[in-house]
């Protein structure tokens, strides 16, 4: 078995931590990959993608990587999806996915995490942040045993909300809310690089010691939250809002 996992502020490498753990799987981080740009290799194994969740669907750069790579046919692919709340119809739009690669969808299953997309939501206070993670624990526990089992994950129930959420809002969400041109950085910032180092597209440079962006954002949260001195602001929608990190092992 082998872990692949994509993660802005935390939650995503937490949960594949917890899982490779339990399951003594090696991981691979696709910031690294996205980063330095490099080939990868992908193992004749089991694959566990663990994700954030975008707007109800599997990260559109998580899928055209995927699309770009050489898998094994018939190869056995899970998902993992942190999300805030749900991922809707996500599953469909991976069975999809898997079916043009030519590999085996095991499934998709949510693992509710803190809500980080500060642009449009509010990060749960601390206290609230560590009950969530302790019933992701849980959740994680149940992953594995499917993992162990070699099962499919369980079918989650449609409706026509999730329908909705996967389809058109995601549509609509990538085409007219996901740019970076809002992003502004106030006078407490000190130059010291973190946005830049964070950033897993490279889209973040700093010119004359404070950060720009460049166009190709995918709205992971990584600049903003993770600033030591919370100097980035995205238009006056986070404003005065906690910036949410999960660190922990």
């Amino acid at each position: 078995m082998f872990i692949i996992h994509y993660s802005g502020t935390g939650n995503s490498a937490y949960v594949a931590k917890q899982i490779s753990k339990k399951m003594g799987a090696e991981t691979l981080s696709l910031n690294e990959v996205f980063r330095k740009n490099v080939p990868v290799s992908i193992p004749d194994d089991t694959l566990v993608f663990v994700t954030p969740t975008y707007c109800w669907r599997l990260p559109r750069v998580v899928s055209s990587w995927m699309e770009r790579q050489h898998f094994h046919k018939g190869q056995k692919v899970y998902f993992v999806m942190t999300c805030g709340d749900d991922f809707g119809n996500a599953e469909k739009y991976l069975n999809e996915l898997c079916s043009r690669i030519g590999v085996e969808c095991m499934g998709g299953i949510e693992v509710v995490m803190p809500e980080n997309y500060i642009t449009m939501f509010t990060a749960p206070s601390v206290e609230l942040s560590r009950t969530i993670v302790e019933c992701a624990d849980l959740a994680v526990m149940e992953v594995c045993q499917y993992l162990e089992r070699g099962e499919h994950f369980p079918e989650r129930p449609v409706n026509l909300r999730d329908k909705i959420f996967s389809g058109i809002t995601n549509s609509l969400f990538f085409s007219f809310i996901v740019k970076d041109k809002q992003f502004f950085v106030k006078d407490s910032c000190v130059g010291c690089g973190v946005c830049e180092e964070v950033c897993p597209m490279k889209n973040v440079a700093l010119v004359d010691g404070k950060p720009t962006w460049n166009g190709n954002c995918t709205h992971c949260m990584a600049c903003i939250c993770r600033c030591p001195q919370e100097a980035i602001e995205y238009g006056k929608s986070t404003r005065n809002k906690r910036r949410y990190v999960m660190d922990g092992e």
